[in-house]
């Protein structure tokens, strides 16, 4: 088995991935039937990708015992194979380029499967428990244990272990098995049911293999419910040692030291979670309260201090309030939740957050980030929170791998497929992240993220109409009609720097009375060409502590900033190095 994973090469691109070794193309973890040739042209293109592959180097590897009229037959024919089986087209190509009499180019963003997850390491996902109450009031309560479980088995280095944000989709869906473990790339799947009464908690759970599907293992629990945590930190050791996952001593001794929970607290906490996951000001509100109910009944409740912190910075972050409000709260809650737990992965990894997004302290942020993933390899917030570090700091072959590792834990999620476009964009690979933001676009219509990242990428391969239309989608789904009519009126004045312009000063005075985030009034007056009044908003996002401001060094949107002093001294005061060589950074792609 050893000798077949250190042959297999796994291959990412777009919804795709193709398996070297074993010569199969999956779509969404689908096999798709494809000949020999074409996968061999395909591995041939895969090889060198953004690089020309000649007609004459593919008849060489693939047809050199051909006539040219056979072999001319043989590659036109093995190409249009591999477009009809990707989706693609000569035409408009999201993959395979032909240039005419010379060759073919893959022009989609490629990404091998991170060292970190090799396919000797067991790839988990725990199914949302079913609730047993018969209390729909009680989802809370199954989400919230579901959560739990997949933390405490992401402690576990020898599995890699599917985030919330991607399973929760599967709460009570009928799909087969065989389905989900395709779909979210697993060996085996964790699942059961959960039931409260009282003050006991009764936890049934099974583990089932895959491919082939087979019943591995199924325990029930019922413990009190001040030894929940205790209880899942059980359940999370059982499941390891079934798969024949090796625990470290660190390990073992981290999932043996949880303490009894205050019952009331827990419950607080649970609600927590349950109202942080909507993301929408009012619920992140009552998440907040639900917490700060969990550590006023526990005041030793790290997993409700570093829970605390999250909404904190999430209100800020997704600019419902200043920034500079809720940061100084957030920070405290973090510090409390490592002074009481300091191998607690959720406390390092917000702190990290905060040192990145908002204090721009790239030594702190890469040594709580580091530290968060060492406890919890499987934390997808951490990766993408380091990847975003390391893109900030125009690292981006290294920033790609975090988040290539933050997209297998999250496969379902459009923000990795966004943050992964990101990456490609600074790098100046444009093509690239316009497919990945299609790919993203396809996992979820609505997310307003994706949006964002497709208007500035739009912008900037000068297509000015798409890039518009992706910006009033943006603004559509944030439902602030104003500015959509901005756009509009703008654009019938003078076209697409007048909707930019006409958006940017609707903000602006918006921001008198409101708080609006600096930096997105910045790139509508940048798009507009209005570069002084660009500098001064992200002067003023520097006061606020605009959690958007950390990748104003690698985002091409500021080029034609970057000769201006002020521009430069921003940078200087948020710790980038090698300011004076802002306008000659060569953008390499990752």
């Amino acid at each position: 088995m050893e000798d077949d994973a250190a042959q297999s090469r796994l291959v990412h691109f777009g919804i795709f991935e193709a398996d070297l070794g074993s010569g199969e193309l999956r779509r969404k973890g689908v096999k798709i039937k494809l000949q020999e040739q074409p996968f061999q042209v395909l591995c041939a293109l895969l090889e060198r990708p953004s690089d020309i592959v000649t007609r004459e180097e593919l008849r060489r590897k693939l047809w050199h015992d051909e006539t040219f009229g056979d072999f001319e037959h043989g590659v036109n024919s093995a190409v249009r194979k591999l477009r009809e089986a990707l989706g693609d087209s000569a035409e408009t190509p999201r993959f395979i380029e032909t240039l005419p009499k010379r060759g073919y180019r893959f022009i989609a963003p490629v990404a091998e499967a991170s060292p970190a997850f090799r396919p000797e390491r067991e790839a988990l996902a725990v199914l949302p428990l079913q609730n047993l109450s018969g209390d729909v009031e009680q989802e809370y309560f199954s989400d919230g244990v579901t959560d739990a479980l997949i933390t405490e088995l992401g402690k576990v280095g020898a599995l890699r272990v599917i985030s919330r944000q991607s399973v929760i989709q599967y709460k009570g869906a009928k799909k087969p098995l065989a389905e989900i473990s395709q779909e979210l790339k697993v060996d085996a799947v964790l699942e059961g049911t959960v039931q409260r009464a009282g003050d006991r908690v009764r936890i049934t759970a099974q583990l089932v293999r895959a491919r082939p599907e087979e019943h591995l293992w199924a325990e029930s629990y019922e413990r009190p419910y001040a030894d929940i945590l205790a209880l899942q930190a059980e359940i999370a050791r059982n499941v390891a040692r079934q798969v024949k996952a090796k625990l470290t001593p660190e390990e073992e001794n981290r999932l043996a030291s949880a303490r009894p929970v205050d019952p009331e607290a827990y419950e607080a906490y649970l609600r927590g979670r349950y109202f942080f996951y909507s993301y929408t000001p009012e619920r992140l509100q009552k998440a907040i309260e639900s917490f700060q109910t969990a550590v006023e009944k526990d005041p030793d409740f790290a997993l409700a201090w570093a829970a605390l912190s999250y909404a904190y910075g999430a209100l800020g972050y997704w600019g419902y309030v200043r920034p500079s409000e809720v940061i100084p709260k957030a920070k405290a809650a973090a510090r409390r939740a490592v002074e009481l737990d300091d191998t607690l992965a959720d406390a390092h990894s917000v702190l990290g957050g905060y040192a990145v997004f908002a204090e721009w302290n790239w030594g702190t942020a890469e040594r709580e980030l580091k530290r968060a993933i060492e406890l919890n390899p499987s934390h997808p917030d951490a990766h993408a929170y380091y990847g975003m570090m390391l893109g900030s700091l125009r690292r981006p072959r290294e920033a790609m791998e975090q988040f290539q590792i933050a997209r297998e834990l999250d496969p379902l999620q459009p923000r990795a497929s966004s943050v992964v476009a990101w990456c490609s964009y600074i790098s100046g690979r444009y093509k690239q992240a316009i497919e990945e933001l299609r790919h993203a676009v396809e996992l979820a219509p609505d997310f307003f993220i994706t949006r964002w990242y497709s208007w500035r990428v739009l912008h900037r391969t000068r297509e000015d109409a798409a890039a518009l239309k992706e910006c009033k989608r943006m603004y559509e789904l944030l439902k602030d009609a104003e500015v959509v009519q901005a756009l509009e009126q703008g654009e019938r004045r003078s076209g697409y720097p007048g909707a930019m312009s006409e958006a940017a000063k609707t903000l602006a005075r918006r921001s008198k009375t409101a708080y609006v985030s600096a930096v997105q009034v910045a790139l509508l007056f940048a798009h507009a060409g209005e570069n002084d009044a660009a500098l001064e908003q992200l002067e003023k996002a520097y006061e606020e502590r605009d959690p958007r401001l950390h990748t104003v060094w690698a985002d091409p949107d500021w080029e034609a900033l970057y000769s201006k002093p002020r521009f430069q001294q921003l940078l200087r005061n948020m710790g980038f190095p090698s300011v004076e060589k802002a306008a000659t950074w060569s953008r390499q792609a990752p």
